[in-house]
């Protein structure tokens, strides 16, 4: 048996590999991480060979809460981000051109729509189908409902009475369930996109650019001007664990309420 042991902090590597016959098993060494651990050493930390089997480790053991790069852990666990450092910034590109251009469908204002000039079909009272005014009587409604949850995230932090936290909670939590109508919105995700958002602005860092330690593909991952689509992307990756457990919520809604109407019907 063959193997090599290399710390985090000499820098030299990450893993014990053990090789076994003709399977190799790659398992993180027992690391921790020191108090002084700064945020250039986790960042360092992400450009190592098997850099992200160790951030599991970290993040089971409890380890990685003390760290400055949860956020960007989370979208490499979610898979927001590859593995491969090299196509971060084309993953980042693609998830932000996706999330406006959702903004941009779904988010939309009739009082500025000069698409048609038919004021029969354009205007609050038309009783018209292609009316823009009816899908936004429709979305008022859906908004108002999420508001509603959203108003009573985590009441005693003032982090989510500021209007830009709830502002970019409504558009995503908006856009989620406009774009998954079959999920549509649920009461109890707003308590699961909060912590993202925490997180996300935790960490937020307004001299990126400036920061000549950082590598490049980090300065795009981590642009402040993109927090709310790097939220969407991420709250939309793990409702994709989640989904399954509202539409099952959903069919059980349905059938118990279907129930009922039977049994007052036959009670009649």
């Amino acid at each position: 048996m063959s193997g090599t042991q290399l710390s985090v902090e000499s820098g030299e590597g990450l893993l014990d590999s053990t090789e076994k016959g003709v399977e190799t098993v790659v398992t993180p060494l027992s690391l921790s991480i020191e108090e002084n651990y700064s945020r250039n050493d986790w960042c360092k930390l992400l450009f190592q060979d098997g850099y992200l089997k160790v951030l599991k480790h970290f993040a089971l053991s409890g380890e990685l809460q003390r760290s400055n790069i949860r956020a960007i852990c989370w979208k490499l666990f979610l898979g927001c981000l590859p593995e491969d450092q090299n196509q971060w910034l084309e993953a980042c590109k693609q998830s932000r051109e996706a999330y406006r251009l959702l903004k941009d469908k779904y988010i939309k204002d009739p009082h500025s729509d000069e698409t048609s000039l038919d004021v029969t079909v354009n205007n609050p009272l038309s009783l018209d189908e292609e009316s823009p005014w009816n899908q936004y009587f429709q979305d008022s409604s859906l908004k108002q409902t999420i508001t509603q949850d959203i108003v009573r995230t985590h009441p005693d932090q003032m982090f989510f009475r500021q209007d830009e936290i709830q502002t970019a909670m409504l558009n995503i939590l908006f856009c989620y369930a406009k774009e998954n109508l079959d999920v549509g919105y649920r009461q109890g995700m707003h308590e699961l996109l909060a912590p993202i958002l925490f997180v996300l602005y935790a960490e937020i860092r307004d001299d990126v650019d400036n920061d000549e330690t950082l590598r490049p593909e980090l300065k795009v991952v981590m642009d402040p001007a993109y927090i709310e689509a790097d939220a969407y992307c991420l709250f939309s990756e793990l409702m994709e664990g989640m989904q399954q457990f509202y539409l099952n919520a959903i069919l059980e809604a349905d059938f118990y309420m279907a129930r009922e109407r039977n049994g007052g019907q036959q009670a009649m």
